[in-house]
């Protein structure tokens, strides 16, 4: 598995420095013998809210999944487990947020690749995009 991050934002000047960076595109995979679990996140826009959105985001999904291998032993329960992923990057990106505006967004694809028999495999990925936060008002 590979993946590489780059920035098409412009430089800064002369200088070899990006407007924009740190790029705040994170990725992680984990290889067993009959599976990969994969995340890839990408903060939206530049700095530290959205480099920590999408950190606390593909770690957490991770983790997750990586708690939940025993218990994905079934397509329906992968599926399960990585909608239960998906809500872990959630919640971990408002973790420790007394306004949970504070926190930056990010968008994130995460999933599951597994054997379903000897060489044949099925891919189970999930997406979401931007903000984890909604925002509701009510009118009076």
């Amino acid at each position: 598995m590979y993946a590489s991050s780059l920035s098409t934002y412009p430089r800064v000047g002369l200088s070899n420095v990006r407007q924009g960076d740190p790029i705040c595109d994170q990725y992680r995979a984990e290889m067993f013998r009959n599976r990969c679990h994969f995340a890839l996140a990408d903060g939206c826009n530049w700095g530290a809210r959205p480099l920590e959105a999408a950190v606390r985001a593909a770690d957490s999904f991770m983790d997750h999944l990586r708690n939940s291998l025993y218990n994905m032993n079934s397509v329906t329960a992968i599926k399960k487990e990585t909608l239960h992923a998906l809500s872990s990057a959630h919640l971990a990106i408002i973790e420790g947020k007394r306004d949970p505006t504070d926190a930056g967004q990010t968008t994130l694809v995460g999933g599951v690749m597994f054997e379903l028999e000897p060489e044949r495999y099925k891919c189970q990925n999930i997406e979401v995009l931007h903000s984890f936060i909604n925002s509701y008002s009510k009118r009076g």
